[in-house]
């Protein structure tokens, strides 16, 4: 979650992007949401702008998910779609990096999910959903088994905005709505997995359950 001030647009986030797309070991970046902040930005879209010149200064292609707070936090909550659409809707198509070479999976009416295969790792990015948008969440579920099934790969990466907690469950939990939720579809891998998520504001590594 970053930027969250202007601080951070000007100095912890551009040293970041350098110093990480500057290693030749990696490939591509994933912000996974949060690039303002509702109380302080006020979900206007000089900030959505400004984060968006910050993330296309990287030396590789970067991939953005829509953050809690960049749509649902926001007092109106169109505007701050338009505003995240506008400026970070697949992002790394319409930046400097051109033909990157990654054969992405688009999600159609899904348009800030993606997913694809990279060096045996299967990699999703996975927009959940805002509280009570139960087709999209059902329909996330049905994608994300359908193209695990399509796959062969080592490892999974899951990127989503948020970890599993209340408002989400119906999310990653089984449910009357979803039926099974992604817990239930992941323990039928049997693969190694990774979810990196914005729901906390400190690096934590947390095994599965």
């Amino acid at each position: 979650d970053t930027p969250y001030d202007d601080k951070e647009r000007q100095k912890s986030l551009p040293e970041h992007i350098a110093e990480v797309s500057g290693d030749l070991s990696a490939d591509f970046l994933v912000h996974v949401g949060g690039v303002q902040n509702p109380e302080v930005d006020r979900c206007e879209e000089y900030a959505y702008r400004e984060a968006s010149g910050v993330l296309a200064e990287s030396e590789v292609p970067v991939f953005v998910l829509p953050g809690e707070y960049d749509i649902e936090g926001c007092e109106n909550a169109t505007q701050g779609h338009e505003n995240w659409r506008e400026y970070f809707n697949k992002f790394d198509e319409n930046q400097h990096w051109g033909d990157h070479g990654f054969r992405i999976t688009r999600w159609g009416e899904l348009e800030e999910n993606f997913s694809f295969l990279h060096r045996g790792v299967l990699y999703f990015g996975v927009s959940i959903g805002r509280n009570g948008e139960v087709a999209r969440r059902r329909e996330n579920l049905e994608r994300i088994r359908d193209i695990l099934a399509l796959n062969l790969f080592d490892v999974m990466v899951l990127f989503a905005g948020a970890e599993q907690r209340g408002h989400n469950d119906d999310f990653f939990r089984d449910s009357k709505e979803s039926t099974e939720g992604l817990y239930s579809i992941l323990s039928q891998v049997h693969k190694p997995i990774v979810h990196f998520h914005g729901g906390r504001f400190e690096y934590v590594e947390q095994t599965g359950e």
